[in-house]
């Protein structure tokens, strides 16, 4: 695969390391290596730098707590969405700080992501896992919140094909969402086509790293008449054997 060497050290250092996930900065330049897009974004460890960072990104921008091995950061507190101004960007931080302390402790927080909010587009989710039985799977279906409670998926073994990720496309109970749904543009097909080979074609990041890439969760990836956005990434590891 393309950039293989770059993607296969990262996953090697974080193999290596014994971790079960990577860092969400490590995810981003994970998803770049593999041609994909994610919004703009800087690392700030001071209020007054995420204030800085946020004008180099363009506001608005969410912030979120960068903690090693902390998957669910909504859940402890670590996000604010949609700040823009100075004072918003610095209680926001604060805010953060304060909730992210009281549930992991100030040791493993090392600052927080400044990321430029995205457009408003449709959030669609692309995953895959590893069966025990059936080997690497990917999963494709509609993301964002509404992933639990509409279940709306389609799936294929992988290594999958691009007629195979097409097929994917018009599985899925909401694909009229895909095609234009009442005077709404059509989507860019060939371009979750594309986002779906990356991780699960024949050169994809799963089917090139077996023994190192466990689970992906890319939800949501927020996808446009014309490109797409990986909002967040997940990538998960399989553990060293003891």
């Amino acid at each position: 695969m393309k950039q293989g060497g770059i993607i296969g050290r990262l996953l090697v250092k974080a193999y290596e390391q014994d971790r079960s996930l990577l860092f969400e900065v490590e995810a981003k330049e994970l998803l770049r290596r593999l041609g994909l897009r994610t919004p703009a974004f800087k690392i700030a460890k001071s209020k007054r730098q995420a204030c800085f960072e946020a004008r180099k990104v363009g506001t608005p921008v969410v912030l979120k707590v960068l903690s090693p091995g902390v998957v669910h950061k909504s859940e402890l507190g670590g996000v604010r969405l949609n700040l823009r101004t100075r004072g918003e960007i610095g209680k926001a931080y604060d805010e953060i700080m304060r909730s992210a302390t009281r549930s992991i402790g100030d040791r493993r927080i090392y600052g927080v992501l400044v990321e430029r909010m995205v457009p408003q587009g449709t959030e669609l989710i692309v995953g895959a896992t590893t069966d025990e039985k059936f080997g690497p799977i990917i999963v494709f279906g509609i993301g964002g919140i509404f992933v639990e409670l509409y279940k709306d998926f389609s799936m294929r073994l992988i290594p999958i094909t691009a007629r195979d990720a097409n097929e994917m496309l018009k599985e899925i109970r909401a694909r009229d969402l895909l095609e234009g749904y009442r005077g709404q543009d059509r989507l860019d097909l060939d371009e979750l086509v594309r986002i779906l080979l990356a991780i699960g074609g024949r050169d994809g990041l799963m089917a090139s790293f077996p023994s190192y890439v466990k689970a992906i969760d890319l939800n949501p990836v927020v996808v446009y008449p014309r490109g797409s956005l990986v909002v967040d990434g997940k990538f998960f590891l399989h553990q060293r054997k003891r």
